[in-house]
């Protein structure tokens, strides 16, 4: 009898120490947790009626995203704190933004930016250390983009 209990102890510890782990990974990645994060570059394409690339214009090393697991005045629908940090010639400049992450997707708004990065993004990378978010429609990188009309890329990856 204190086999059975013995193994089914050590068995349910085991498991336990595999699910914190799980839950340690996944943290690390970009949309389920706190980090800081480089975007490498951010594409911004327009198209056509059908479907052909009429502008397209590319932007490397846009900036840092840095999230933090703190909540904000909008904590009640899910939404966390981040900080989009721009470094230009005059120096390196903080613009707080809010963001939530739904499973599939992450939603930035409030960004107030020399780049707008605000808008719903659907993950085509989801790595570790590397993730690329894509947004079609409307953004605010140019008045020009409706629905269904243009893309915007921002691909990060984790910063050292």
């Amino acid at each position: 009898m204190k086999k059975i209990i013995s193994g089914v102890t050590v068995l349910v510890l085991a498991i336990l120490f595999f699910s914190c782990n799980k839950e340690d990974h996944n943290s690390k990645k970009l949309c389920r947790g706190e980090g800081r994060w480089t975007v490498d570059f951010a594409t911004n394409e327009i198209y056509d009626s059908t479907g052909k690339v009429i502008w397209d214009t590319t932007v490397n090393n846009v900036g840092e995203l840095v999230l933090f697991r703190t909540g904000s005045l909008e904590a009640l629908y899910g939404y966390r704190q981040a900080v989009f940090l721009v470094t230009d010639t005059a120096g390196t400049h903080a613009y707080p933004l809010e963001y939530v992450f739904d499973g599939k997707r992450i939603t930035l708004k409030y960004c107030i930016a020399p780049y707008d990065i605000n808008g719903t993004y659907s993950s085509a990378i989801d790595k570790k250390n590397e993730q690329q978010w894509e947004i079609y429609g409307s953004n605010g990188n140019t008045s020009a983009v409706t629905s269904l009309t243009g893309k915007f890329i921002m691909h990060l990856t984790r910063s050292k």
